[in-house]
């Protein structure tokens, strides 16, 4: 059920960023939004309850990139070039979403998760905050994120982000 709910979510999505295009092809900049966030509450910064957080995230209501700052997106395998699988809550992650971003807007993530390593990176899908991992290291021109996704939903994702 909750697998249905969450498809037919990002089918909303897909209907809703097709609506705000100017031209067939062009991504609507609302459709993802990559936002600064904070374990502690800042001024100005928004509230948020993220699944698999258990305590509130605030985040910036500066946006860092949109859509239209990828260059492109994809499903990508997980953890095949390495013996050791990589888990998540307990379970096995085999593909998450990979998106490469166009140059100007990987300089600017670049900046910001180099100036922010130990706070998160909100992700945002039609201003629904869908996962905000920590940032461990600066992210330069791609950036790969995974964890309570499942296949289905990350090729659901893939679509709409292309």
């Amino acid at each position: 059920m909750k697998r249905i709910a969450i498809l037919a979510t990002m089918t909303a999505l897909l209907v809703l960023a097709l609506c705000g295009c100017k031209e067939t092809g062009d991504r609507a900049p609302g459709l993802l939004q990559l936002r600064l966030a904070s374990d502690d509450p800042r001024p100005n910064w928004a509230e948020v309850k993220v699944q698999d957080i258990t305590r509130p995230v605030y985040v910036s209501p500066e946006i860092v990139a949109t859509a239209a700052d990828i260059e492109k997106a994809y499903v990508a395998k997980i953890g095949t070039h390495t013996d050791k699988p990589i888990t998540y809550r307990g379970k096995e992650v085999k593909k998450g979403v990979a998106i490469e971003f166009t140059d100007a807007a990987a300089k600017r993530i670049e900046a910001l998760t180099t100036d922010h390593v130990d706070e998160r990176l909100a992700i945002l899908v039609g201003n629904r905050v869908i996962s905000a991992p920590r940032i461990t290291g600066p992210i330069k021109e791609r950036m790969l994120f995974f964890g309570s996704l499942s296949d289905e939903d990350c090729e659901a994702l893939v679509g709409l982000l292309n």
